[in-house]
């Protein structure tokens, strides 16, 4: 019994320590999978499905080969088009209220965001300060983005919330908007953001939210999670340009399907297979875009929920084995008296 026992602990004790070491702590961030952002109803039946690639395949073309969309087992047609082509504006909102230390290293990430944005994305930079009441036009390139947020300097006071709903405000057109806000928090009072939960929920709205540091309200994360946003907030940003880098990575890999199926979507998957990458996801049936809780809110780095559940499991099957063990040792105890 002790031997069996022993190995048992040990198993656990192994397993354990493989999965708590420093190292699998560090890489304990969400898995690169197939996220869905955005539904839009087509029609009587049909729908417009925004989707966000692995990060793998995101700086890449994929062919319409590389999309399968199956309701109830069987295969759909599908329109494929990859939105940085002709069919995304970005936002960029930079929050002035700014510590000065900090702030030339977020501007000059930023930058490299609005850089390494395609020319089919149009682009515009406004801020939060007292002198941006108005909100600019998105256009093609950076340089007009650019100039607007080289001349942004910290400013004590901050119309954030006001500048959010403006953006949400605007006329609603065939390209799908995304702000993308960059916020230290040092005001954390959000006031009313009515409007622009109000815009998110249409699907046609996505919002990303970059904050260092711990002091944003998690209302930030949530919004930006319940339309297929992103929210990268915490002690995670050790390193702003990373942080900003992903946010690149999940617009470079947004694609726009559009499919004809039956009403009831509840038995609807879409499957990119590329490149020996392979991730599936399933679509809701006739949920609005508000409720998807697709969108992953990146936190400081803890322990993954597929190691919690795996030692969970391990746990399970420890304390099953617990009688079949005790079983067999006693029987063994039983024997050694019968024997004698």
């Amino acid at each position: 019994m002790h031997r069996t026992v022993g190995t048992l602990v040990l198993g656990l004790g192994v397993l354990a320590g493989v999965l708590w070491t420093p190292g699998a702590a560090a890489a304990a961030t969400p898995d690169p999978a197939l996220r869905l952002a955005a539904v839009e109803p087509a029609g009587d039946v049909g729908a417009r499905l925004t989707v966000a690639v692995p990060s793998t395949l995101a700086r890449q073309a994929l062919p319409v080969s590389a999309f399968h969309v199956r309701q109830a087992g069987h295969p759909l047609p599908v329109t494929v088009r990859r939105l940085t082509d002709a069919g995304m504006d970005v936002f960029l909102v930079l929050d002035t209220t700014v510590r000065r230390d900090t702030f030339a290293a977020e501007q000059s990430s930023a930058a490299d965001l609005l850089r390494s944005l395609p020319t089919g994305v149009r682009i515009a930079t406004t801020t939060t300060d007292l002198g941006a009441l108005h909100v600019p036009e998105a256009v093609s390139g950076s340089l007009s983005a650019l100039r607007t947020l080289a001349a942004v300097r910290p400013q004590a006071t901050t119309f954030l919330p006001e500048r959010l709903n403006a953006i949400a405000a605007l006329p609603v057109g065939p390209r799908r908007r995304v702000i993308v806000l960059l916020t230290d928090c040092l005001k954390p009072d959000m006031g009313d953001l009515s409007p622009l939960r109000t815009a998110l929920a249409t699907g046609k709205l996505q919002l990303d939210v970059v904050a260092p540091g711990a002091g944003c309200p998690s209302e930030l994360s949530l919004l930006a999670g319940s339309a297929g946003g992103l929210a990268v907030t915490g002690d995670v940003l050790g390193r702003l340009d990373q942080a900003l880098d992903a946010v690149l990575l999940d617009l470079l890999g947004q694609y726009q399907l559009s499919v004809a199926g039956s009403p009831d979507r509840r038995l609807m998957t879409v499957t990119v297979d590329y490149a020996g990458v392979h991730s599936t996801t399933g679509v809701p049936s006739r949920v609005p875009p508000s409720s998807l809780t697709a969108g992953p809110v990146h936190q400081p780095v803890r322990p993954s929920s597929p190691l919690l559940a795996t030692l969970a499991m391990v746990a399970a099957i420890a304390l099953a084995a617990s009688p079949v063990i005790a079983g067999r040792a006693y029987f063994s105890r039983g024997a050694g008296h019968r024997a004698a």
